[in-house]
């Protein structure tokens, strides 16, 4: 059996039911999941569930007038941008523009906020986003030569015609099985859903899953904190994911972004307001120096740092500050 490939930290409200939280980890690209009779599968992501049978000795092929009847796509532009203004923290103010977006009205900009972002190289690494679009494929039953839930299952890649009609690897996002009037049975494939596979990679570091359920018998409010003048408890669940990248001089360099659980109570116990929480880092060698290198807001619990030496061990921590 593989380990787990990736570790994060979830707050969750009483009451939270299982198949909410593992739709959400599913459509955040954080595990796949099935169920057998009774008995719950959780696997990494795109390992068991994403079989490859888009290539072989004998693929998967869906084709026009054979396995396939009716191929709409659904595209959009809506959140088409050339040009995004990036605002992150002390200050900074970056343009990062992509020459290679669609402009059928010109020039079309967008603005965006990023808490924890302090220098330019940072900021480089977000792009543009371009046109989405979602693949349906109707599957006719009497001629077909591959069906679904027999030659395939939900997760696995298929060779299917994309949006361009062209012959490619798709995953399988969902097969909806439908019955009209006369009892006729239809089958429908969702392939490669790009309005979600975006939202997937961009979400798939997020600190946490917001499920945002109440538990019944309360009214989810968070008890008011005493007066100040208290020591927070100290900050747990701190999770650290190290990216490279390519800066504008040309020189490769790190960037880490820092998660950890949220500090409601002091270390008695007692609710508390966190004014802000301060992360520290250093080369992990005996007599390394800590430094500060971030500060955010109490209401935050992810900060983003950069630049750092590439092929060197870091340590990092954070703790909580409280008027």
């Amino acid at each position: 059996m593989a380990p787990w490939n990736k570790q994060l930290t979830l707050a969750l409200e009483p009451g939270i039911d299982l198949l909410t939280l593992l739709i959400n980890l599913g459509e955040q690209g954080v595990c796949d999941w099935r169920m057998i009779g009774r008995t719950l599968h959780v696997y990494n992501e795109g390992g068991f569930l994403a079989t490859d049978r888009a290539n072989g000795p004998a693929p998967v092929d869906l084709r026009l007038g054979r396995d396939i009847v009716e191929a709409p796509d659904d595209a959009t532009l809506e959140d088409l941008s050339s040009a995004i203004l990036i605002r992150g923290e002390g200050g900074l103010a970056v343009e990062v523009t992509n020459p290679s977006a669609a402009t059928p009205w010109g020039r079309w900009e967008t603005h965006q906020s990023q808490g924890g972002v302090s220098d330019t190289g940072t900021a480089a690494l977000q792009r543009a986003v371009g046109e989405r679009v979602q693949i349906t494929r109707g599957v006719v039953l009497d001629a077909a030569r591959w069906l679904p839930l027999v030659h395939y299952q939900p997760g696995d890649y298929v060779l299917a015609p994309g949006d361009q009609a062209a012959m490619q690897a798709l995953r399988v996002r969902q097969i909806t099985l439908g019955c009209d009037a006369d009892g006729h049975v239809s089958r429908n494939l969702i392939l490669n859903d790009r309005f979600l596979e975006r939202d997937i990679k961009l979400a798939r570091k997020a600190a946490g899953i917001l499920t945002g359920g109440i538990g019944s018998g309360g009214s989810g409010g968070t008890p008011a904190p005493e007066p100040g003048g208290r020591t927070p408890a100290a900050p747990t669940g701190l999770v650290v994911d190290a990216v490279a990248y390519i800066d504008d001089q040309g020189f490769p360099q790190g960037r880490i972004t820092a998660t950890w659980s949220p500090v409601t109570a002091d270390v008695n116990g007692v609710a508390i307001d966190v004014d802000s929480y301060e992360l520290y880092g250093r080369e992990n060698t005996p007599g390394g120096v800590w430094q500060q290198i971030a500060v955010v807001d109490g209401g935050d619990t992810t900060a983003t740092y950069s630049p750092l030496r590439v092929n060197v061990e870091y340590a990092f921590k954070v703790r909580a500050v409280a008027a």
